[in-house]
């Protein structure tokens, strides 16, 4: 259960490492299926507990941090890319599903 917990948590950051590589799509499902258990359980036989969650979610978050402070492309051109779908609802225009507080 650990390492199916780990394996997901270190998905982002392979699916980034994917968009880096410019790689066609079949080399990069072979990535994240072999590259992200294999993290996962090395992560696990290195450490234990809840420092192995902490290594790979710190991991990932900051690759992602570092990728959008530096105003790099790869987030977006990653498989979990911008959702263009909940961008406009965070626009706040006058569509938006959330009521209006009285004032």
């Amino acid at each position: 259960m650990r390492l199916l917990g780990l394996t997901i948590i270190y998905l982002p950051l392979l699916l980034l490492a994917g968009s880096a590589l410019e790689a066609a799509e079949y080399p990069e499902m072979l990535l994240v299926m072999i590259a992200t258990p294999l993290l996962a359980a090395l992560t696990l036989a290195a450490l234990r507990d809840y420092r192995a969650l902490a290594v790979a979610t710190g991991i990932t978050v900051g690759a992602y941090a570092l990728d959008a402070i530096l105003g790099s492309p790869l987030s977006a051109l990653s498989l979990l890319g911008p959702n263009r779908a909940s961008a406009s609802a965070s626009t706040g225009s006058a569509t938006s599903s959330r009521p209006r507080s009285r004032c």
